[in-house]
């Protein structure tokens, strides 16, 4: 077991830093989110995992719910994600939260766009299951 994904023994039990963590999935993309969430079940069975499709369900999640970290798909064509990026990052309830950006194509104007937001993390599509679990370590796994 590699070492970021060491249980932590605890008063006889196993536990782990992302236990009860909750991770939400934002995307229109039935295969991108069903993609995430068999990863992250599969390798973090210990994380809740949420989705988000449209504006009212990402409003409501942000909103009402406690969420961790968030997944969102910055190629979706009914959603500005840049703007709910920076909505997410100006909201002073919400500036902390870790947003791990997916994109088709990670282009310089992106990145200087968010540069200096340590709270925003960019994997290009097609992502890799090594890369969304070592991801979701980087950011909850303290």
């Amino acid at each position: 077991m590699e070492k970021t994904r060491e249980n932590l023994k605890e008063g006889g039990r196993e536990s782990s830093p992302l236990s009860r963590k909750i991770i939400l999935l934002i995307g229109n993309s039935a295969p991108l989110r069903g993609f995430l969430r068999l990863t992250l079940m599969g390798a973090l069975p210990e994380v809740v995992v949420r989705e988000a499709q449209d504006d009212a369900q990402v409003l409501s999640e942000l909103t009402h719910q406690w969420i961790d970290l968030i997944f969102l798909d910055m190629d979706i064509p009914t959603l500005d994600a840049r703007a709910l990026l920076r909505m997410i990052h100006g909201d002073p309830r919400l500036a902390r939260k870790p947003v791990v950006a997916l994109a088709g194509r990670i282009t310089p104007e992106l990145l200087r766009e968010f540069k200096g937001d340590r709270a925003v993390w960019f994997i290009e599509k097609p992502a890799q299951a090594e890369e969304v679990t070592e991801v979701v370590w980087r950011f909850l796994g303290q």
